[in-house]
């Protein structure tokens, strides 16, 4: 199964970190599942707790349940081209043996972390995952769909767009991973407008809260993106989340591809040129 790969260069020199296809592991739901819920204290610690609550996601009606159908029809949509239109992405980092004393952490001893999720490919090599995107084609969420009527930016951007792009539903990294994560987010949407250009599509939009100053914000646009518009939506029992969509022109691998995203923010439109 073909593996995109990206070095990260880090205090401890260069990590090789793999992006590579959901179910290869049987673990994966269970990560995916697990990372979002390692998410939650670091987000509140920074002022970013509103973004997807308190609630462990383990323990959400529905989700664990879903993430696992998710990940057999990302498989399936994969292997037979049939069933809905997803796929799912799993960043990994290769785990070396120590050729030096001192480890620091039992990664650095070569053992495993109690917890995380390790895979050992048929070369000898173990990887551990730290990351996970979503992508669905020629989709788009609710809370989307309904600015088509409030905000006209959103409307003429998205409105009538068919068969022409790809959405990044989920990204979300494993923060008890620690110093490993480091560069999944990147790696992960190198890899979806890879995946966009892989599908013959054009667009590729994701949508992001931009509350605590529009932090997430700024992590796209290094990542080339831009904009399109911002929106709020109420949830359920919940104050209202405030999102905006994004877009983006470029190139990847030389093929020309426009990227939009539409994310949770403060009112705000957000537009990008991208360039791999």
């Amino acid at each position: 199964m073909p593996l995109s790969t990206l070095l990260i260069r880090g205090l401890k020199g260069t990590t090789t970190m793999n992006v590579r296809d959901a179910g290869l592991a049987s673990h994966d739901a269970e990560f995916i599942v697990e990372a979002f819920d390692s998410t939650l204290a670091p987000l509140a610690a920074m002022g970013s707790g509103a973004m997807w609550g308190s609630q462990p996601f383990s323990r959400k009606d529905g989700f664990v349940e879903e993430t696992l159908k998710d990940v057999a029809a990302s498989e399936r949509y994969r292997t037979t081209g049939e069933g809905d239109a997803l796929r799912i992405f799993i960043a990994e980092v290769e785990v070396q043996s120590p050729t030096v004393t001192g480890a620091i952490t039992p990664h650095d001893a070569g053992q495993d972390e109690p917890g995380l999720r390790y895979r050992a490919a048929e070369d000898g090599k173990r990887y551990v995952s730290v990351g996970a995107a979503l992508m669905r084609t020629n989709w788009l969420p609710g809370h989307v769909k309904r600015q088509f009527n409030k905000e006209e930016k959103i409307r003429d951007e998205l409105e009538g767009k068919k068969d022409s792009f790809v959405y990044l539903d989920v990204i979300v990294t494993d923060y008890r991973t620690g110093r490993y994560r480091k560069g999944a987010g990147e790696a992960l949407i190198r890899r979806a407008k890879e995946y966009g250009v892989e599908e013959g599509m054009q667009v590729l939009y994701v949508d992001a809260w931009a509350g605590n100053e529009k932090k997430l914000n700024r992590f796209y646009e290094r990542q080339g993106f831009v904009v399109v518009d911002d929106f709020a939506f109420a949830r359920t029992n919940e104050p209202a989340w405030l999102g905006a969509s994004t877009s983006y022109v470029g190139t990847v691998d030389e093929t020309p591809m426009k990227v939009s995203h539409t994310r949770p923010v403060y009112k705000l439109l957000i537009r990008c040129q991208i360039k791999l």
